[in-house]
């Protein structure tokens, strides 16, 4: 029935909502599809998701600075996930729901577009050391590494942005 429902409205309201058919289905996100000239208009949803990687990683310095490496090390990891969102939302007009969606729409874009290589190295470190090890398990050594990976993902954000923009 929602499914049903959802169609109908869509081609009223001309709107999108990206749902996962798991054993509930969830709405995740709204996109108008309509601007004024009848292309997608998402460029301020992108921006808005880079705000918030930049805010995120201004956070995990924070958290550094005051000495909490395994909270910065989080920190950096959204960071790096929301400003992957932001070029996958840019480049297809999607937004990745769970990190595996987005790990794989980042190798189904640079499957399209071999200059999204550039991250793909830097986007797994993160995911499994600066997420995986060392905030999940509480491994955070050798921390130097972890403190140039938190560092360094100011530039993984410039990246992703530089391939976003250019798209446009």
């Amino acid at each position: 029935m929602f499914i049903k429902n959802f169609e109908k409205n869509f081609l009223l309201l001309r709107r999108a909502c990206r749902i996962s058919l798991s054993p509930q289905v969830l709405c995740v996100e709204k996109v108008d599809l309509l601007a004024e000239n009848n292309s997608v208009n998402i460029m301020p949803k992108v921006e808005e998701l880079f705000r918030d990687a930049e805010r995120l990683y201004e956070e995990a310095l924070k958290e550094l600075k005051a000495g909490r490496l395994r909270n910065a090390a989080e920190n950096a990891w959204a960071a790096t996930l929301r400003a992957t969102d932001a070029l996958i939302l840019a480049r297809t007009g999607e937004r990745p729901f769970r990190s595996d969606v987005t790990t794989r729409r980042l190798h189904e874009l640079r499957s399209r577009d071999e200059r999204v290589e550039v991250l793909i190295g830097r986007y797994h470190t993160r995911a499994d050391f600066l997420h995986g090890t060392c905030s999940y398990l509480g491994v955070c050594k050798p921390a130097e590494e972890v403190r140039r990976r938190i560092v360094e993902t100011k530039k993984y954000i410039e990246d992703a942005k530089k391939l976003a923009y250019e798209h446009y």
